[in-house]
This record gives structure tokens, sequence and C-alpha cells, in this order.
């Protein structure tokens, strides 16, 4: 989802531990079936949002980590945040934690 031309991106990678039960999946699924053309996309595992930001553009990549089946423990998912200016990562990740 990076546009040519655009400003260089400050990416940073977080790990989130959601507590069970997460039916993880099942989210990105849903958000995927119902993502906006040209502004986000998924599948299975993960889903890409553009978002327009105090400083500039930014994307956010969610990435459910593997589990293994009858796992009970907390989930846990990469979060990658791409942003013209570093100020607006914070912002950006803030508003996945509360996805």
């Amino acid at each position: 989802m990076d546009s040519p031309g655009a400003a260089p991106a400050h990416v940073a990678r977080t790990l989130l531990e959601v507590p069970a039960p997460f039916d993880g999946g099942g989210v990105i699924r849903f958000l995927s079936w119902h993502a906006v053309t040209g502004a986000e996309e998924g599948d299975a595992t993960s889903f890409t949002q553009s978002a327009r930001l105090a400083h500039g553009a930014g994307t956010v990549t969610v990435l459910l980590l593997d589990r293994e089946p009858g796992d009970d423990a907390d989930a846990r998912i990469e979060v990658t945040t791409r942003v013209e200016h570093a100020a607006d990562a914070a912002e950006l990740l803030a508003g996945t934690r509360r996805l």
C-alpha cells in the first residue's frame, strides 16, 4: 500500500499480548471481508489499513502469530506501523490496541 514517491517511512514492529479468549482469525477475516478498497486489505492472517495522521500518511499491519491448537495462553499479534513522521507511530499503535 506504499505509494510511489512517498516520503521515507519510519517502520516499527511491536508484539502485543491479547488476553484469551481471542478469536484473532475471526477478527482478521471480518476486517478483510469488509475492507475498503484502496485503503485496506487483508487475508486469513493479516490486515493492513492506511491512515491519515497528524503529520502525514501511515499504514498499520496486524499479523496473527501461530499458536498451537488448543493453546489457551494469551494470543500474540505483531503490529507493524509505517509512518512518514515518527511522531505519528504512537497514535497509530494506540488505535490498533483499541481494535
